[in-house]
């Protein structure tokens, strides 16, 4: 689904013929904006590292609903392990500007519970 984002120019029809796309960029624009404002709270103050962060994170959430919308059966079990998975890879490619240890491991876990938390709110409401 999103190799067809590189095949196909980007306009509003483009979109409308693929719901699905706008959705999931939506989704990781949106989980972006909820977890790079935490890495900051959480002392992570320059620029760099939070634009890294920010493009990290929506590489990961397009990575994590790709995966989700490609599956058969929606499963909490499913999400879970999507959830680790974008942990890990956050954790990797954090690692090049941010100094990698536990403190940013923390960090990472915390702010992809919180934004899980959140959606998980989002979603039971809407």
């Amino acid at each position: 689904m999103i190799v067809e984002l590189f095949q196909q120019p980007i306009t509003a029809e483009f979109f409308e013929e693929n719901y699905l796309l706008e959705e999931i960029f939506s989704t990781a624009i949106l989980t972006a904006t909820i977890e790079t404002p935490l890495f900051f709270l959480f002392g992570y103050r320059k620029v760099k590292e939070c634009l890294y962060f920010f493009g990290v994170n929506i590489v990961s959430n397009l990575l994590l609903n790709e995966f989700l919308y490609s599956i058969e059966e929606y499963l909490f079990e499913s999400l879970i392990a999507g959830e680790i998975f974008v942990v890990a890879v956050e954790f990797s490619l954090c690692s090049y500007f941010v100094t990698p240890n536990r403190r940013l491991l923390k960090i990472l876990i915390c702010t992809n519970l919180t934004s899980f938390l959140l959606g998980m709110i989002f979603f039971i409401l809407i």
